[in-house]
């Protein structure tokens, strides 16, 4: 690819601009941004790239992208994924990658047929921390995993300093906001680990008194193929930044601490050792690393971390979850 290319990116809050921030350091493509708003005004000094804005898929089709960053509310991932895809343009995908199940066979099914090189946002794929944790999971030492507890939460107003938390697409269940979906790494994380989900429990719903019309908690038992069971805690409220996940397998247990920078590992034999995070390492390092594999997934060195396959299936385990909540039963996927 060269410096004269351009990259379309559809979304341009605070996701897409660290994509664009992050992309500089490594590659100086021409930025189009597409906004279907025609009186919003071009903001290219948010980027720190080249950026022209359009405002028609077909403009923005006619610059020939090498690839694309969907960076827009959840709820219209599915109509810009569609349109990429019959253009046969290479994209990214912020995760989740819907809020509905209804299109998302005939998008994958059209991305396997077209061989449409796909990557799935779940940038904690890349984390040391993630890697480690599955590393002493698969070596087999805590026995077979059984049991998975997630825990994730973080005070909404906290999130984004310096903005108005009921104007994010966080807020409004409408633009696919709440606990469930725009806390869905905890989910990928779930499956990578503990397997297929094939049914769902859930309780969520609006307790706090947040101005928001979407589920500030929520608390979900997956049921795994591999006879394990996974309980995962969201929530907007939590003063204090809280996330960990912790394995319990048939010889000992192990925990990644995301927000304390280590991973623990405990044996029934009393072993036990501690792995912290690399001195200096950022949230950006997490970005960085998902972008440098997409660009080797499109020059053909690699293959996505989250391709779209998996990416559904979270989204199939979130959707599950809202429906099981709303009609007070087991779903099954």
């Amino acid at each position: 690819m060269s410096k004269e290319s351009n990259i379309l990116v559809v979304g341009f809050g605070s996701i897409g601009q660290r994509h664009l921030r992050l992309l500089s350091e490594m590659w100086k493509p021409n930025v189009i941004r597409l906004t279907m708003d025609t009186n919003e005004k071009p903001i290219p000094e948010l980027s720190p790239l080249p950026t022209r804005t359009v405002h028609s898929w077909e403009e923005a089709i006619s610059t020939s992208p090498e690839f694309a960053i969907i960076a827009n509310p959840t709820v219209c991932h599915l109509e810009t994924a569609t349109r990429l895809v019959d253009s046969k343009i290479p994209f990214i995908i912020e995760k989740p990658v819907s809020d509905k199940l209804d299109g998302l066979d005939d998008l994958q099914s059209s991305v396997q047929t077209s061989a449409l090189p796909v990557l799935v946002g779940f940038q904690l794929r890349h984390h040391p921390g993630y890697q480690k944790f599955v590393e002493v999971i698969t070596s087999g030492v805590i026995g077979r995993p059984l049991s998975l507890q997630g825990y994730v939460g973080q005070y909404l107003l906290s999130w984004r300093p310096g903005t108005d938390y009921r104007q994010n697409y966080s807020a409004s269940h409408e633009m696919g906001g709440g606990v469930i979906f725009d806390l869905c790494h905890e989910i990928d994380i779930a499956t990578s680990v503990m397997g297929k989900v094939i049914a769902v429990h859930c309780v969520c719903g609006q307790y706090s008194d947040l101005e928001i019309d979407s589920e500030d908690v929520a608390e979900l038992i997956l049921e795994h193929e591999n006879h394990c069971i996974s309980h995962i805690h969201l929530d907007y409220l939590e003063p204090r930044y809280r996330w960990t996940t912790a394995v319990i397998g048939s010889a000992g247990s192990v925990t990644w601490d995301y927000g304390g920078g280590y991973v623990s590992l405990s044996l029934h034999d009393g072993v036990r050792e501690v792995w912290h995070e690399p001195v200096g390492f950022e949230r950006d390092d997490l970005f960085r690393a998902q972008m440098q594999q997409w660009l080797d997934v499109l020059d053909g060195s690699a293959s996505p971390s989250v391709d779209l396959a998996t990416g559904i299936e979270v989204t199939k385990v979130a959707v599950a979850a809202h429906r099981s909540a709303k009609e007070g039963r087991r779903v099954q996927i």
